[in-house]
């Protein structure tokens, strides 16, 4: 996650948490990574401004829906 901050706010940031198994989609393992994130970006007096989460392949090969729209989005401002 990339911080980012206007001035006199706290500090803005996007989440992306993902899971690459269907197994794990189903398991506890999506919460308990935003519960971990939110968690830091509240010890760093910041905010979530959005959340990317789902079951999305890391191999390079295969369709990132939810990386390619972060990147999309980060790349547009859309965070700050």
């Amino acid at each position: 996650m990339k911080p980012t901050k206007k001035k006199g706010d706290k500090l803005r940031f996007a989440a992306l948490v993902r899971v690459s198994s269907k197994k794990q989609e189903k398991g506890t393992s999506l919460d308990s990574q935003k519960e971990k994130l939110a968690a830091d970006v509240e010890a760093l007096g910041g905010t979530v401004v959005k959340w990317y989460v789902g079951h999305e392949s890391a191999t390079p090969d295969k369709e990132r829906k939810l990386l390619d729209g972060f990147l999309k989005d980060a790349a547009a401002g859309a965070f700050g």
